[in-house]
């Protein structure tokens, strides 16, 4: 179990760190103007993300923890609910995209927002729910690889098109196309582990839905809404393109901090929820009680 859990943290690990370097490229292929818009719309999708992984998602991972036979079932789920959830989601910030670039005072915020609600659909509705899947499954190598080739993907993508040219919407283009190729790798592992699985149509999602429907992790939501919201006015409020630009470098490394706060308990959520309803006791830290 360490082995695969801890992969699957150091792939996190990476991740970050490639986003790190990532955003250090953009810093000094976009300028000032262009890096603080291109923080701000990550902020967008990134706070999106958390929003529309906290419901559907998470009860489909704990209960294919529990009962892996149910993957069929979680899989169809997926795109019955989740799908459309992402998309309307996409829709609402490309609807919003024009007044959210009149409220933080940058016209040239619109056409980025659009492209920002592409990429949400991809992510939201197909890639990142298919890697909670693979947790719940405990393919954790899997999930891992995939999150690896996704990171090495934005990293060449976007450093490729900022080096032939380098511009806001390209960046972003380049974000997309790599969600979009790292989809459809994910969608052959979830198809490869569904034939391999045995198949229980009458496994029930509707309990573990509900539960996380009520006890969605909140705490986390309001985090990254307070940490953006900072961004946002900020954005809206400084006219300066070299503060902003500075802003929005020290705002890329809280979000990090964040992050990495979480690593652990996610790497081990599926081995934690698989040994739970069992009923295995956890062993205590020393030999005495």
């Amino acid at each position: 179990m360490l082995p695969r859990t801890g992969l699957f943290g150091l792939a996190q690990v990476f991740s970050l760190a490639a986003g790190l370097a990532l955003q250090s490229i953009a810093a000094r292929r976009l300028g000032a103007a262009d890096y603080g818009r291109f923080v701000t719309v990550q902020s967008v999708l990134l706070v999106a993300l958390v929003l529309l992984m906290s419901a559907v998602p998470n009860a489909l991972r704990r209960r294919l923890s529990c009962d892996p036979g149910s993957l069929r079932v979680a899989w169809r789920m997926l795109w019955l609910v989740q799908v459309p959830l992402a998309l309307g989601a996409a829709a609402l910030v490309s609807a919003l995209s024009s007044g959210a670039a009149r409220a933080l005072n940058d016209a040239a915020l619109s056409p980025a927002l659009s492209l920002v609600a592409i990429e949400l659909a991809i992510r939201g509705g197909l890639l990142e729910p298919a890697w909670h899947l693979l947790n719940g499954l405990r393919r954790h190598t899997t999930q891992a690889a995939l999150m690896i080739v996704h990171t090495a993907l934005r990293f060449a993508c976007v450093a490729g098109v900022l080096l032939v040219s380098a511009g806001l919407l390209q960046a972003l283009a380049a974000l997309v196309a790599a969600a979009a190729i790292s989809s459809l790798a994910v969608l052959v592992a979830i198809l490869a582990a569904a034939n391999t699985m045995p198949h229980r149509s009458h496994a029930s999602i509707g309990p573990e839905l509900w539960q996380w429907l009520r006890l969605s992790p909140a705490a986390e939501i309001l985090n990254y809404l307070a940490v953006a919201a900072n961004l946002w006015i900020v954005k809206a409020m400084v006219s300066d393109q070299q503060q902003l630009g500075a802003y929005a470098a020290c705002y890329m490394l809280v979000h990090v901090v964040l992050s990495l706060g979480i690593v652990l308990s996610r790497s081990f959520f599926s081995s934690f929820a698989q040994a739970m309803e069992r009923g295995d006791a956890l062993l205590p830290l020393s030999p005495h009680p």
